[in-house]
C-alpha cells in the first residue's frame, strides 16, 4: 500500500471528522490542520502527525545499535561512541568488566579492550531525555566487529525485529542496527583460521549493494528483504548490481516495490544537543562505509 507523502504548508484531508494536531502539523484558526515538514501522514485515533521522511536516531532503551569507537576518557572510565545520534553516547569500562572488578591498570590499559575506530555491537541499556545514552555490551551479541563492512542508512528504513543478529542461508551474518548501521561480515563457513576467505569478499560486496539499493528506494530493511533480494540478484554480475535497469529487474523478480515500503518508525522525542566531536566532525547525511583497519 503507497504511503501518502505530505509536504509544508500542505492542507490534511481530515474526511470531514474532527482531528487534533500532532507531531510535525498545526492547526489554523479555523481549524484546519496542515504538515509543517515534509514526510509520512499518520493518524492514532483522533489524532493526526506527519513523520519527516529522515530524522537522525534517538536512542531507545533496549535498542539493538552498531557504533564506532570515536575516544575514550580516563577519568570517567568509559569510552566514547558514535551511534549516529544526536550525540555521542557512553560504554563504561564497567560493562567490559562484568566478569571481575576493575581495577586502575584496567583503566590505564582501556585501549586494549577497544581503541578509537573499532565497531562495536551493543545494546542502548539507558536513554534518557536529556543527556548521553548509556550501550552496555551483551553476551548474546558480538562485540568488537571484525572483518566486515558497515552501512550507515536512515534508521527509519530499519524494521523493528525481535532479533537483530541474522544468519543468511548465503553464509553472511547481518546485524541490523537500530540506529541505522548495518553490519555485513562473512558466515563462519566463509572463515578459515578466524579470518575470511577470499571468496568472502564477493558476497559481502554484493548483499552490500543490495542493502543500498533498498535504501536508494526508501524500503524497509528486513531479512526477509534482503534474502529475496539476493536470490533475485544471482543471475547478474556483481558490477552491474548498482545499475538502474539491474535493479529495476531484481525488485521485480523479488516482489517488492517502492509503492510498498512500510511507513516509517515515528521518532520520539528529541534530547540535547550534540557535543562537539573529540576526533573531528562527522556527516550526519552521508552513508558511511567501514571495514576492518588492521589490514
Amino acid at each position: 500500500m503507497a504511503q501518502q507523502i505530505y509536504l509544508p504548508a500542505q492542507v490534511i484531508d481530515a474526511a470531514g471528522q474532527s482531528v487534533m494536531s500532532g507531531h510535525g502539523t498545526k492547526m489554523s484558526k479555523d481549524g484546519k490542520v496542515s504538515s509543517v515538514c515534509a514526510g509520512y501522514y499518520q493518524r492514532i485515533g483522533s489524532v493526526v502527525s506527519v513523520i519527516t521522511l529522515r530524522h537522525r536516531y534517538l536512542a531507545a532503551q533496549a535498542d539493538v545499535i552498531v557504533g564506532r569507537i570515536m575516544g575514550l576518557s580516563i577519568e570517567d572510565s568509559e569510552w566514547i561512541v558514535d551511534i549516529g545520534s544526536i550525540q555521542y553516547a557512553r560504554l563504561p569500562l564497567s560493562s567490559v568488566m562484568e566478569q571481575r572488578r576493575q581495577t586502575k591498570k584496567d583503566v590505564l590499559n582501556m585501549r586494549s579492550f577497544f581503541a578509537e575506530g573499532d565497531l562495536i555491537c551493543g545494546v542502548i541499556y539507558r536513554a534518557p531525555p536529556e543527556g548521553r545514552a548509556t550501550i552496555h555490551l551483551s553476551e548474546k551479541l558480538p562485540q568488537k566487529l571484525e572483518y566486515g563492512t558497515a552501512v550507515r542508512v536512515p534508521c527509519t528504513l530499519i524494521k523493528d525485529l525481535a532479533e537483530h543478529v541474522r544468519h543468511f542461508d548465503f553464509d553472511i551474518d547481518c546485524i541490523l542496527g537500530r540506529n541505522g548501521w548495518v553490519w555485513i561480515a562473512p558466515g563462519p563457513a566463509l572463515l578459515v583460521g578466524g579470518r575470511p576467505i577470499p571468496e568472502s569478499f564477493a558476497r559481502v560486496a554484493r548483499t552490500r549493494a543490495l542493502i543500498e539499493a533498498l535504501h536508494g528506494r526508501s524500503c524497509k530493511i528486513s531479512p526477509e528483504a534482503v534474502s529475496a533480494l539476493y536470490r533475485a540478484a544471482l543471475p547478474y554480475p556483481l558490477d552491474q548490481l548498482a545499475t538502474e535497469p539491474v535493479r529495476r529487474a531484481i525488485f521485480d523478480d523479488a516482489g517488492l516495490h517502492p509503492a510498498e515500503a512500510p511507513q516509517p518508525t515515528p521518532q520520539r522525542p528529541t534530547g540535547a544537543t550534540p557535543r562537539s566531536s573529540p576526533s573531528g566532525r562527522r556527516d550526519e547525511d552521508q552513508i558511511v562505509t567501514m571495514g576492518d583497519e588492521d589490514d
